[in-house]
């Protein structure tokens, strides 16, 4: 990797997360106030469209590639995270994902149909139900987490899950879509620092980029490569979905904070321990079997 990819990949989208990160915190007097859904939604779509243009090159009206649509999802789902009015009940929050969700269903499926990559009957149904639920379920409970608490623990979630997902689809030989997914890892670092200093924008802002943006990556890997199996998705996304419930379930744990940060952390680690297993466990059983998908690649 050279220099100039290195620099347009992680130098500049971390340093956009950062500056927007941190514009927004010296404007608000770190009293977020407006802001609060403002500062890290823009973050991350920020990093993530400066960091596609470099790996995918300038975005097409209509996408020609499955891919292609990430841009169009990014912004997408931004400005749902933006505009959409903080919800009051449960089904506020899950309309806006189910739609945004729906909406990867048709663009990304379509493609895949066009070609029979994504199989058929049961595999596509099963796979379009997986999807769909890795992205409403975490993007419901993280939309609601900052009125539980532990917002630092959910944005360590996060990563770890960004991470863990990253190393799965690297696995899977999806180096660009491993890339993709670094970007929203990027984006968390200055949230992760102005949360452990307490003074957070939170992340019901953002969890609708986050959840959008996650699950669309993992369908792309299954897309293209073929073989990412679905308990990995699913003990991916337990983690930060787990970390937003665990203090609206156990709710004498939100006064001591440090102690839910490790919790809300350790649950992640566990949770993305196990997807990563579950890759390396599939493709042992595919080598020792012969069938390694990848073979010729």
């Amino acid at each position: 990797m050279t220099f100039e990819m290195v620099l347009w990949t992680v130098l500049v989208p971390f340093g956009v997360a950062a500056g927007v990160i941190g514009a927004f915190w010296w404007r608000a007097g770190r009293e977020w106030g407006s802001f609060r859904r403002a500062a890290p939604t823009v973050a991350m779509v920020g990093a993530l469209l400066v960091g596609m243009r470099a790996l995918m090159g300038n975005p097409e009206w209509k996408p020609a590639l499955a891919e292609g649509w990430l841009f169009h999802l990014a912004v997408l789902a931004g400005v749902a995270g933006l505009t959409l009015p903080k919800s009051r009940g449960i089904l506020s929050a899950v309309l806006p994902m189910v739609g945004l969700a729906g909406f990867v269903l048709v663009v990304q499926l379509g493609r895949a149909a066009t070609n029979g990559d994504m199989g058929s009957g049961a595999t596509r149904l099963l796979w379009s139900l997986a999807v769909l639920a890795s992205m409403v379920i975490p993007g419901v409970l993280l939309s609601r987490a900052d009125r539980a608490g532990g917002t630092l623990g959910v944005v360590l979630a996060m990563g770890i899950a960004v991470g863990a997902a990253a190393g799965s689809i690297v696995l899977c030989n999806g180096i660009k879509l491993a890339q993709i997914e670094g970007l929203m890892g990027l984006a968390l670092v200055p949230l992760a620092v102005v949360s452990w200093r307490g003074a957070g924008p939170g992340v019901s802002g953002v969890s609708m980029v986050f959840a959008t943006m996650h699950g669309s990556l993992w369908w792309l890997t299954y897309y293209y490569q073929g073989d990412m199996p679905i308990l990995a998705l699913a003990l991916n996304i337990a983690g930060p979905a787990g970390a937003a419930l665990l203090p609206m379930v156990f709710t004498s744990i939100r006064k001591r904070p440090v102690v839910l940060t490790f919790a809300q952390a350790g649950m992640a680690l566990a949770f993305a321990a196990a997807s990563v297993g579950s890759v390396l466990a599939s493709r042992a059983h595919d080598d020792a079997a012969g069938t390694d998908p990848y073979a010729g690649y």
